[in-house]
């Protein structure tokens, strides 16, 4: 599990930081860009090991944009 928010929108790029388990004390960020629909893990959270945390958010925001929009902030939930 991890929440999600929308820190900052330079042009067509938006920064969200990431909370793995819910931890806000260490955060990491992912980029997004609304022109091509792609992301990239700018910072790790710590504990994030392997991306895990940064790919489920990469993929949630992806999957946003092709669809009804990407939503600022949020918690993605899986098992």
């Amino acid at each position: 599990m991890l929440t999600y928010s929308k820190i900052a929108t330079m042009g067509h790029t938006a920064l969200f930081e990431y909370y793995p388990e819910g931890d806000t004390s260490k955060p990491g960020v992912v980029s997004f860009d609304f022109d091509s629909g792609e992301c990239e893990i700018t910072c790790l959270a710590d504990g994030d090991r392997h991306s895990r945390y940064a790919n489920h958010l990469a993929n949630a925001l992806e999957s946003q944009h092709a669809g009804d929009g990407v939503v600022p902030s949020g918690t993605i939930m899986w098992y």
